[in-house]
């Protein structure tokens, strides 16, 4: 990654661990502050069985799916073809040695996978997702109706942090922050919920999202500052905040 200087801007980190500790030094490392508090806990969900039947496609869905799922599963079919939905997702599957077939050059969600003419004639075909307990369907959902068996793999599941919050709250009280940083729309609404008492103050501070879905959830919500990063990679959310730094910069 080139090191984008982020001197003078100081950032709440959201995203859950390990990803969310490592955006945390990239901020860092790019001379910005980042204060880290996540809030979702990632809680693993043991497979009902360890080795799995042959599959034609096998998708991951997050990198929490490749941390929660590889050292579980102690047959992986080389038959299989391996997708990823994201670029974060692809990169924690390269680094376990496991070939990525299928990956969205940029848009990272199911959409973009969707798209791609690999999943277009899927007919007959069976497909495993190894993803998170809840979140959204439509990627299950749309396979399905192009006449895929799917199976979906429940590996973990997100739940509101058990962190104390008065650290949290202390930071957006201290002045010393200018800008907050979620890359989902639970990590967001648990933001909220955790700030509750104090959901104004929350609300005046930019936020920066990934992607349109986020932005228009966070709009609902109360926030009006809202700047969006194309994807959830550590150097698309640098980039963005170099931008936003120099807005900021412009408005004082």
């Amino acid at each position: 990654m080139i090191y984008e200087d982020l001197r003078g801007l100081s950032v709440l980190v959201t995203r859950p661990k390990p990803e969310g500790e490592h955006l945390s030094a990239e901020i860092r490392k790019c001379h910005g502050k980042a204060f880290y508090f996540p809030t979702i806990d990632i809680h693993p969900i043991i497979l009902s069985q360890s080795t799995l039947p042959s599959y034609d496609w096998i998708i991951f869905t997050s990198p929490q799916a490749v941390y929660h799922s590889l050292h579980q599963i102690k047959s992986w079919s080389s038959q299989s073809k391996i997708a990823a939905i994201g670029g974060g997702t692809r990169e924690r599957l390269l680094e376990a040695q496991m070939p990525v077939d299928l990956c969205p050059p940029s848009d990272w969600r199911s959409e973009g996978l969707l798209h791609l003419p690999a999943l277009q004639t899927v007919h007959g075909q069976k497909i495993a997702l190894v993803r998170g307990l809840g979140g959204r369907t439509v990627l299950a959902e749309e396979l399905t109706k192009r006449g895929a068996e799917v199976t979906s793999l429940i590996v973990y599941q997100r739940v509101l942090t058990t962190q104390d919050a008065a650290p949290l709250m202390n930071a957006l009280n201290s002045n010393h922050l200018n800008l907050i940083l979620c890359t989902s729309i639970e990590v967001l609404d648990n933001l909220i919920v955790l700030t509750r008492q104090q959901v104004s103050l929350l609300f005046s501070y930019p936020l920066l999202v990934v992607g349109q879905r986020m932005a228009e959830f966070a709009r609902e919500k109360g926030f009006n500052r809202i700047f969006l990063a194309p994807n959830a990679s550590h150097s698309a959310m640098i980039n963005a905040m170099k931008n936003i730094k120099e807005v900021l910069c412009q408005k004082k």
